[in-house]
């Protein structure tokens, strides 16, 4: 490579009188010490502070002005050396494009080799997606050897038949789908388990909000009922979901017996 030569000759400190600007400032200040202004001295109060804020902004206007008058030769170079650096991004950014034109070719055949191979060896339909087996795992880096991805493949696909196979003989079939779903999700055993449980917590409570057990007492009342062939009005409390209870009204419609809210 070619030497980069730079001739930077040695910088000066910058002199100011600035032991006796801040002697000045010093002084300034101490006549504010526990300074303490009264409702009516507001007025002078803000007098004050403008006085302040206009002896900073002047102090402060200075050193921009003077760093602005420092870095005008590195400004200069500043500039020189982007319009070289500009010379160099075409080509970095021709073969750039290219590398990851290539780069993306490979993730697509790698993706289409590993995709063949989950197809292989997939005797679960679709429980699990080719996306969430692969998810988490090195198999698609270029620099992970191909071989070792695939029998890394075949050693969680038989951990995870054999997940599914533990789950359809604890999960009870009325929930198998929702945690099986639950399992291709996150693909752990204890969280497909631990839905089970909320699952069956939900339904107890639904139940017990529907009455879903039957009340003795209440059995008992219907059979109390007087044998007779004349319509008698019976009234009765009944839980029920409305579409149970739209298939009742419907049932006894069929039936010829006429319902009514009783308010």
């Amino acid at each position: 490579m070619m030497e980069f030569k730079v001739a930077l000759a040695p910088l000066s400190p910058i002199t100011a009188n600035l032991a006796e600007i801040k002697g000045y400032c010093e002084r300034i200040s101490a006549k504010y010490d526990n300074a303490i202004y009264g409702e009516d001295e507001i007025a002078f109060a803000k007098a004050d502070r403008a006085d302040l804020r206009r002896l900073r902004l002047e102090i402060d206007e200075k050193r921009k002005e003077v760093k602005k008058q420092w870095l005008v030769p590195y400004t200069t170079f500043e500039a020189q050396i982007k319009d070289i650096l500009s010379v160099l991004d075409k080509p970095i950014f021709l073969i750039d494009k290219q590398i990851k034109e290539s780069e993306a070719r490979s993730l697509q055949k790698r993706t289409e080799e590993l995709k063949k191979h989950f197809e292989k060896i997939n005797k679960m339909g679709e429980v699990i997606s080719f996306e969430r087996f692969i998810a988490g795992e090195k198999w698609l880096l270029s620099s992970y050897r191909l071989a070792r991805a695939l029998n890394e493949m075949n050693e969680k696909m038989e951990k995870t038949q054999a997940d599914i196979g533990q789950l359809e003989q604890i999960i009870k079939p009325e929930f198998r789908t929702e945690c099986l779903h639950t399992y291709s999700e996150t693909m752990s055993v204890t969280q497909t388990l631990a839905k089970q449980t909320l699952l069956i917590s939900e339904k107890e409570k639904q139940e017990a909000a529907l009455g879903a057990v039957e009340n003795p007492q209440e059995v008992q009342l219907f059979n109390d009922f007087p044998q007779t062939e004349k319509s008698v009005i019976f009234q009765c409390s009944i839980t029920a979901t409305p579409s149970q209870f739209a298939q009742l009204r419907a049932f006894a419609r069929s039936l010829g017996i006429k319902i009514r809210e009783v308010v």
